[in-house]
């Protein structure tokens, strides 16, 4: 058990307070703190406490501790309650000089911060000791999250996580390095060290010699791999026990309930060490080549002690010279994924607890009935029953109340001022609720939005602004108020993408060389303006004639020719540069004189007008009908008025855009259905189809439709086509193309195979395993063994029939495991029979059949008796036509 002695501050000790809000010329409380950390250095003296406020502390130089306290009077530098500050240090350029903080000092207590981004180490202990760094994290720096050395002796490293430190020459960066010049006593507790390019943990040497490290309940996985999950060059083993230049030096090391899984080469690594290796209930799981690699005595010293360890899935490389009693390999035990309640790590990289312990997981904890519960060996350490357990585990006969399963299924979607959050429903039957997390930086820093449980699998965060990208996880909170690790992160950037309204009223006045437009004022409150667009093509070619954005709503074209006929439409944009949709054509004819009331039809009220001018000698009175500039409205006038006596323009208002359309897929096929438009000239409709989305239209059919459907015979099944339709009225004018509408034509699918890893494939009451022979896929199903243990898949039936369910499995039991089939919840075949093969190696078929109505079915193989279900590799479906379909 970790101990971590703390001193109550006498009365004349000081507070220090560091926000990166702060100014250095504060006094550095509360109300008005320092705004850096050596500031407050310092101005510290030994007992006294440094806080640090939340938020990001940006640092371009390496912060040096040199101060020593002693062992009844500690400096301490504390997150304040509550608030996570983050250090910073992304801004320095990558180099062995720019660590993030050097602590020489001694006898300092860190606690609750987190180190980002150093050109070098994130921190490093250089020479300090008797420091406490706890709670901490260091990640994505340039070197080691977190190195030891410089002589440092009897520092404690406490519940610290140190994860995807990378450095450019992918060769140096570890998670946690108690290295090279390091001294003894040494001691790492309830840390994590995953996805480092080079080690977890290592302890190669250099001038050092005989020194103790210590490690107890800490964690290793993923090590040899970045950040991205690629494979890395680094070295890739979890704990690295030793090491040095010249293969002489001895690194003496204590492992203690230790965990070690997925690294990308060893989970525990002797690498050349000749000193003392002591591994006490250690576990290993999945290691690339070896789980335990301890196999040379390099000298007459060397030593290795593995007492009560257990490995799943791998091998180990063990040298006879090592002590081995009562581990996992060694008779009378057998390991398989039976003996553990879980072989899933994934909870392995959730949340710590508020106090900053490991997550409670369930990964390679024993479970009841395992050869490896009371089978170890007494080491002094505390455990249950009548003997130790084998690994870092001690089993406890009492029922655990596990946290609830991370939420799956997490969806965010970003819309005009929120984001809308989804996931699928949790399944445990105290489930009390869900928290939403959110932060502004992927993988760290959430907050919670939600005050109290949210009782649905649905969120809407409004309290977003628009354009920035956020950070999303979920979790699920049982009766008992167990938290379950976070969801997998997703993330989404609100933005608004709501078009202002068409505008409407748009009217067309033409005169000499001129025509005058105006329209209604839309009332939105982020409008930013009107585009104005001129076609000589009625429905197509609009041109947009202002060169900015319009503020008022009219608009002059004084770039016309006379006699030609013109169609205009006119759009709203907003603030965000959305622009609406175009509103209704209108025509416009400038005509040389004569339309005096300007409509584009010389008229009766032009006329009107005409004839009150006649043979007015007034120059001001008769400017705008005076054609030869006698002041006079007289026959040389009205002869010009006459040229222009009632040319009507043809019908050029074209239909309003189809709206509704539709389109289905079937063998070959595409059926396609709209709305009808309501115009009183409408005299039919036109189909066009593309292989390109909005472009590249061809007209399919020969003559107007009359009817608002139309089938496509003409596809190819596996293609995907793009459709549109336009209206047409009597006088030949075709409205603009509808909204576009896609659909792939596909022959039936007549039979899909579901593995555990394709689609389709939704869950299982136990795990996937691959420790018997034969399985395709990744692996295969086998549930836990009791009543009422299901495997759950999900389907699409397209067509209503008869289908056939068909499982490859393999039985090496001595009794059938029957299985009930139910669909939708309900049992529609009971007591399928698996009748038993000669081994678990050996796999064959059963099949039954069932009648389906079309719909998602959700699919589910439920065992009748207390031995489990048989195991299970694939379900084969067979019928006239189905697809997988997303879990329900």
């Amino acid at each position: 058990m970790v101990c971590i002695f703390f001193v109550v501050c006498p009365a004349y000790c000081s507070d220090y307070f560091v926000d990166p809000n702060g100014n250095d010329s504060n006094p550095g409380t509360i109300d008005y703190p320092f705004a850096t950390i050596p500031t407050a250095v310092t101005a510290a003296t030994a007992g006294d406490t440094i806080y640090l406020r939340g938020g990001t502390h940006i640092y371009t130089t390496t912060i040096s501790i040199s101060k020593d306290g002693t062992s009844g009077s500690r400096y301490y530098m504390f997150a304040y309650p509550g608030e996570r500050p983050v250090l910073d240090f992304s801004a320095m350029a990558e180099s062995g000089s720019n660590r993030g903080i050097i602590l020489s000092g001694d006898y300092w207590h860190i606690k609750g911060i987190d180190v980002y981004g150093a050109g070098d180490n994130g921190m490093n202990i250089s020479g300090g000791s008797y420091n406490i760094i706890e709670f901490c994290r260091f990640y994505e720096n340039h070197d080691t999250g977190l190195q030891i050395g410089g002589g440092a002796t009897y520092n404690q490293i406490i519940n610290c996580d140190s994860y995807y430190n990378a450095d450019s020459s992918l060769e140096n960066a570890d998670g946690f390095a108690p290295k090279l010049d390091i001294g003894t006593g040494n001691y790492f507790y309830g840390c994590r060290s995953w996805q480092n390019l080079d080690d977890g943990y290592d302890g190669y040497l250099r001038p050092s010699d005989g020194i103790l490290t210590t490690y107890e309940n800490c964690w290793a996985f993923k090590n040899g791999y970045l950040k991205n999950g690629q494979a890395s060059s680094g070295d890739g083993n979890g704990f690295k026990m030793g090491g040095s230049d010249d293969k002489t030096l001895r690194h003496n090391v204590i492992l203690i309930n230790c965990l070690s899984f997925q690294n990308a080469v060893k989970g525990f690594d002797q690498n050349n060490n000749k000193g003392s290796m002591t591994l006490y209930n250690c576990t290993a799981f999945n290691n690339g080549s070896y789980n335990y690699n301890i196999p040379l005595a390099l000298a007459s010293g060397s030593t290795a002690t593995l007492t009560n360890c257990v490995y799943y899935l791998g091998s180990n490389s063990l040298g006879s010279f090592v002590v081995q009693t009562t581990n996992s390999w060694q008779s009378p035990f057998s390991v398989s994924s039976g003996d553990f309640v879980s072989v899933d790590p994934s909870a392995a990289y959730g949340p710590r607890q508020a106090d900053g312990s490991l997550p409670d997981i369930t990964f390679m904890h024993l479970a009841a009935g395992s050869d490896l519960i009371d089978g170890g060996t007494d080491v002094g350490l505390p455990y249950n029953g009548s003997a130790p357990d084998l690994g870092c585990y001690e089993y406890t006969v009492s029922n655990v109340d596990y946290p609830p399963a991370s939420p799956a299924g997490l969806s965010a979607t970003g819309y005009n001022g929120s984001v809308g959050l989804n996931w699928n429903d949790n399944s445990e039957s105290d489930l009390d609720g869900y928290n939403i997390y959110r932060s502004t930086t992927s993988g760290s820093g959430y907050s919670k939005l939600n005050g109290s449980l949210l009782s649905n699998s649905n969120y809407t965060d409004d309290s977003v602004i628009n354009n920035t990208t956020y950070y999303y996880v979920v979790t699920a909170v049982d009766v008992n108020e167990h938290e379950s690790n976070y969801s997998s992160q997703v993330s989404a950037t609100p933005a608004d993408t709501d078009a202002p309204a068409t505008p409407t009223g748009l009217i067309a006045g033409a005169g000499d060389q001129i025509v005058i437009l105006g329209w209604n004022d839309n009332t939105e409150p982020d409008l930013a303006g009107y585009n104005i667009y001129r076609s000589t093509t009625s429905g197509s070619g609009y041109i947009k004639l202002n060169s900015s954005l319009l503020s008022s709503p009219d608009y002059s074209d004084s770039s016309v020719t006379n006699t030609i006929t013109y169609y205009y439409v006119v759009t709203a944009v907003d603030t965000s540069s959305n622009e609406s949709a175009h509103s209704g054509e209108v025509t416009a004819i400038p005509t040389i004189y004569g339309d005096f009331i300007v409509n584009g039809i010389v008229e009766i009220d032009d006329l009107a007008y005409l004839c009150n001018l006649w043979l007015v000698n007034d120059c001001e009175a008769t400017t705008l009908a005076d054609i030869d500039d006698d002041c006079t409205v007289n026959f040389y006038e009205f002869s010009a008025f006459a040229n222009n006596w009632m040319i009507i323009p043809p019908d050029i208002n074209a239909p309003a855009p189809p709206t509704g359309l539709s389109a289905m897929a079937g063998d070959a096929t595409v059926s396609l259905n709209w709305n009808d438009n309501s115009e009183s000239d409408l005299t039919g409709y036109n189909i066009y189809r593309s292989t390109t989305s909005g472009s590249g239209y061809s007209k399919l059919n020969s003559s107007l439709l009359s009817t608002s459907d139309y089938t496509d015979n003409s596809v190819i099944n596996g293609t995907t086509y793009y459709y549109v339709v336009t209206a047409v009225d009597t006088s030949a004018n075709e409205s603009a193309y509808s909204s576009q509408v896609s659909t792939t034509p596909a022959a039936p699918v007549t039979s899909i195979t579901i593995q555990e890893n394709t689609d389709g494939y939704c869950g299982i009451d136990g795990t996937i395993d691959t420790n018997h022979n034969g399985y395709t896929g990744t692996g295969f199903a086998n549930t836990t063994n009791d009543t009422g243990q299901s495997i759950d898949w999900s389907i699409n039936v397209l067509a209503t029939g008869t289908y056939t369910f068909t499982w490859r499995y393999a039985n090496g039991s001595t009794t059938t495991r029957p299985g009930n089939l139910i669909i939708n919840g309900s049992t529609v075949v009971s007591g399928i029979s698996f009748p038993v093969t000669s081994d678990w190696d050996t796999w064959t078929t059963v099949s039954t059949n069932v009648s389906l109505t079309t719909g998602i079915k959700s699919i589910s193989l439920e065992s009748t008796t207390s031995d489990g279900l048989t195991n299970i590799d694939y379900v084969e479906i067979t019928g006239p036509n189905l697809t997988t379909a997303t879990c329900q």
